[in-house]
């Protein structure tokens, strides 16, 4: 897949106005640590259409992203926020052009808004799981 913002240098960070440049993905990753901006056909590989269009859940109870602007078109992002294990990721989201990543990137963000694996993908992860174990116990014996 192609970098969406490959030759996007300059472009605004949402939070601090300083330039985002592309990181080594392709994602617009801001130069002072504020975020990172997926465009909307990499949230989409990511978690799905049905699961972007969801993106919408705002709360209070973590830091507020305020009315941050869409790198692309300038309107207010929409603030979505996952709890996680260790905290939470606060999100800001343009249904047309992507995800704003609070001090986040493109595996936290996957890691928190991928829909769970199915029973079929599980037992795949097992039997692989399984399958290294096996070896590792057969590389032990042969020693």
């Amino acid at each position: 897949m192609s970098a969406p913002y490959r030759d996007a240098d300059g472009v605004a960070c949402p939070r601090c106005e300083r330039a985002m440049l592309p990181d080594e993905r392709g994602d617009l990753a801001c130069l002072d640590g504020c975020g990172t901006w997926l465009a909307r056909e990499v949230v989409v590989e990511l978690v799905g259409g049905l699961a972007f269009a969801a993106l919408a859940a705002p709360t209070s109870w973590a830091e507020p992203l305020g009315r941050a602007p869409c790198p692309s078109c300038g309107d207010g992002l929409d603030e979505v926020i996952a709890a996680l294990a260790d905290g939470a990721l606060v999100c800001g989201r343009c249904e047309r052009h992507g995800v704003w990543i609070v001090r986040g990137d493109r595996t936290s963000f996957a890691a928190a808004f991928s829909p769970p694996p199915t029973r079929e993908e599980t037992l795949e992860q097992r039997v692989v799981a399984l399958e290294r174990r096996v070896a590792a116990l057969e590389r032990l014996l042969d020693h």
